[in-house]
Order: C-alpha cells, then structure tokens, then sequence
C-alpha cells in the first residue's frame, strides 16, 4: 500500500466519522437489570441500580413489571437512554 492509498483511506475514515457526528449516530449497550419503578406517563423505567430509561412510542409496557429482571438495548441520544428493544432475563 503506498502513500497515496493510505491518504485516501485516511481522509475517507475521517469524512465518515465527521458525518457519523454531524448527523448524531447514537451510542448505546446493552444494560441488565431489575424494575425498581415504571412512569407510565413520563414513560420511564428505573432499574434498582437507578440507571434510568425512556421508553420509544409503540414499545410495549408489558415486560416492564416491578420486580422482574430484564435486559435492554438502549441507544444515548440527547442524554438520555433510550430503549430499543427489551427481553425478560432469569
């Protein structure tokens, strides 16, 4: 690989991660845990560890039971962790 190759492969590497940060991509994980609290009007759920979620429209409320143990995908976006998807854990 030459100098001119590695340049391309550097200025495209840079171009992306800018567009990622322009058009605010979201990062997020996996997080495992146990309902503390549901907000029904806020849509919120807190876990016993306190971490805190918001809830997506059209995400079901029926997995988020006080006391069950769960695992969600979430997403950061304008500071809050949002939830994607959602699955009951033993």
């Amino acid at each position: 690989m030459g100098p001119r190759r590695v340049t391309v492969v550097t200025q495209l590497t840079t171009l992306a991660a800018g567009l990622g940060l322009a058009f605010g991509v979201a990062w997020g994980g996996e997080h495992l845990g146990v309902v503390k609290s549901v907000d029904l009007g806020q849509r919120t759920v807190v876990l016993n560890d306190g971490t805190q979620f918001w809830l997506v429209p059209g995400l079901s409320l029926d997995l988020f039971g006080q006391g069950k143990r769960i695992k969600v995908v979430y997403e950061d976006r304008d500071g809050k962790k949002w939830v994607r998807s959602v699955e009951t854990t033993n």
